[in-house]
């Protein structure tokens, strides 16, 4: 079952957030509100307010709490990778290391300048024999490509996934206080709650996707 859910999980992630048909899937997705809408025009469903004020405020305690979560996650991982850094800097500064038996600098203060005087010792021609204190080094290289990667997605994406929940968060409180007027009008009460759960939805598939890329 739970790579059934999985499954789902990574096919609607890939039209919701990803690249690959995104086009398709919102308009998949207003095909739905644009039936939906119909069925409740043509039998006059009625949304009641106490329903309204409930989903609208639950979403937004949701997403509050969902960007604690994704608070907490992202300081364990910062945390988490600058203990690492800090190890392999050290490790790579000792005389007796990998790099300084192949006369490298070992004056490094920063997981970018240890990069650098790694690169500097390692050829791109697969086909050279390389001995063990080579081999040490490419698998620092790849653990310290990936410390860097983490660290720039994560501060290239978190401030704007932030923002957006929070502004997710402000247009639910917001509807609330419109509630009075939506359910004077089926079509506006239907269209802002399928709109605040569209959203909210997105916010989820966004925080899955970060925790994701920061614990692959």
């Amino acid at each position: 079952m739970e790579e059934y859910i999985y499954d789902i999980y990574q096919r609607l992630g890939n039209f919701f957030t990803g690249s690959n048909r995104r086009r398709l899937f919102y308009e998949f997705a207003l095909l739905i509100f644009v039936s939906a809408a119909f069925v409740s025009i043509h039998w006059e469903v009625v949304i009641e307010a106490n329903i309204l004020f409930w989903l609208f405020s639950s979403m937004a305690q949701s997403l509050a709490a969902l960007i604690a979560v994704l608070g907490v996650v992202i300081i364990f991982k910062y945390q988490s990778m600058l203990t690492r850094e800090e190890r392999l800097i050290e490790e790579m500064n000792k005389s007796t290391s990998a790099l300084s038996s192949l006369g490298g600098l070992t004056d490094a203060t920063s997981g970018e300048e240890l990069l650098k005087n790694i690169n500097r010792h390692l050829s791109d021609d697969p086909s050279k024999e390389e001995g063990p204190n080579t081999i040490k080094l490419r698998r620092v290289k790849k653990e310290l490509e990936s410390i860097i990667f983490i660290r720039s997605f994560l501060k290239d994406h978190m401030l704007k996934f932030s923002v957006y929940i929070l502004a997710v968060i402000l247009l639910n409180f917001f509807l609330l206080v419109l509630v009075p007027i939506l359910t004077s009008f089926t079509i506006l009460a239907l269209g802002s709650l399928y709109l605040s759960l569209f959203l909210a939805a997105y916010a989820f598939f966004l925080v899955a996707k970060v925790i994701a890329s920061t614990f692959p």
